[in-house]
């Protein structure tokens, strides 16, 4: 699925990766179930991380995803970059997922 950025269903987004984070797994929740799927059919995933936002970021960022995906072994990459397309994303993520 395309690049979920946090964003939350009435339109704010919260201060912080780890907010962030969670909206992002919460949204990717949500449409995995709209295609009859879950996060055991994930096969990858990558993460973008504002470089601003790095350091403690990256950890907040890498904890939320290991809480969503509960120990299940995916490739995974973790970029930081310099900014996304709205100054208030701290981070995105796009996954794939098959069957």
């Amino acid at each position: 699925m395309a690049g979920q950025v946090g964003v939350d269903t009435d339109g704010t987004v919260p201060a912080g990766v780890r907010a962030q984070a969670r909206i992002v797994w919460r949204n990717i929740d949500t449409l995995l179930a709209a295609a009859s799927m879950s996060a055991d059919d994930i096969v990858s995933l990558t993460t973008y991380v504002v470089a601003s936002a790095a350091g403690e970021g990256l950890a907040e960022a890498m904890a939320e995803r290991d809480v969503y995906m509960a120990g299940r072994l995916v490739a995974s990459t973790l970029l930081t970059v310099p900014a996304l397309v709205r100054p208030e994303f701290l981070i995105e993520i796009v996954v794939i997922a098959a069957r």
